[in-house]
């Protein structure tokens, strides 16, 4: 028998509400399979994991001097391949000059005078000390004396 409430139909809400309780329940059927599948892997694959790493241990442990030995000779082979670690940085200043620019000709007039191109000039004036008395690096006289260096 259907009755009626406030114009609702009893009898189809009662279906729609039993169909959402069934789909629910196989979706969380589904889910709760998953997991389960999902832990015995889980499981598996940390019962293997376990499993080579005590093999592993033995085996260094069995060997001491072997082991050793291998080890001295990755390390050998690291520090060879570091020798020419040098020859792949790059220093040529010129690569950060504009082509053409005034300062790589100069540069480069360097080079041909000198061991080296790169040098550091510290200077220091009075006013380094104390801060009102002497010359300031920004003077006349003191950029005259750096740009005759």
């Amino acid at each position: 028998m259907v009755s009626t409430r406030l114009g609702v139909n009893v009898a189809s809400e009662d279906s729609s509400h039993s169909m959402y309780k069934k789909a629910m329940n196989y979706g969380t059927e589904k889910i709760s399979v998953a997991n389960k599948n999902i832990d015995q892997v889980i499981e598996r694959v940390g019962e293997r994991v376990t499993e080579n790493l005590d093999k592993t241990y033995k085996t260094v442990l069995a060997a001491p001097v072997v082991t050793l030995a291998f080890m001295i000779l990755i390390t050998g082979w690291f520090a060879y391949s570091a020798k020419d670690f040098e020859e792949q940085i790059v220093g040529d200043v010129e690569i950060y000059l504009p082509e053409g620019a005034e300062s790589t000709d100069l540069l480069l007039e360097v080079r041909e005078q000198w061991s080296t191109d790169i040098s550091l000039i510290y200077i220091q004036t009075s006013n380094a000390k104390y801060e009102n008395e002497g010359l300031n690096v920004t003077d006349e006289s003191i950029l005259k004396e750096i740009s005759w260096v």
